[in-house]
């Protein structure tokens, strides 16, 4: 994942989890990093069978490179200011 924040800063990581903006982040873990992406990078997330979709915004620069990013990680955590599709 390390090769991820540094090519897009927009997903940031941490191993203090009071650094995070819960109410408008998309945060998920891995052993020792929590990785988080906020609301504004963000136009909508989805899920399907354990897989968490984000859909970037049009303003982020990660929507220049991806379509979606997909997280499959045992804790997975969104935010209740992240806009959620039906």
């Amino acid at each position: 994942m390390d090769d991820f924040t540094s090519i897009f800063p927009e997903i940031k990581k941490t191993q203090k989890p009071q650094e995070i903006n819960w109410n408008n982040c998309v945060v998920w873990k891995d052993e020792e990093y929590f990785y988080f992406i906020e609301s504004k990078e963000i136009m909508y997330v989805s899920w399907s069978f354990g897989i968490l979709s984000i859909i970037p915004s049009s303003n982020s620069f990660i929507s220049d490179k991806l379509t979606a990013i997909l997280v499959n990680s045992k804790y997975i955590f969104v935010g209740k200011n992240i806009k959620i599709s039906n």
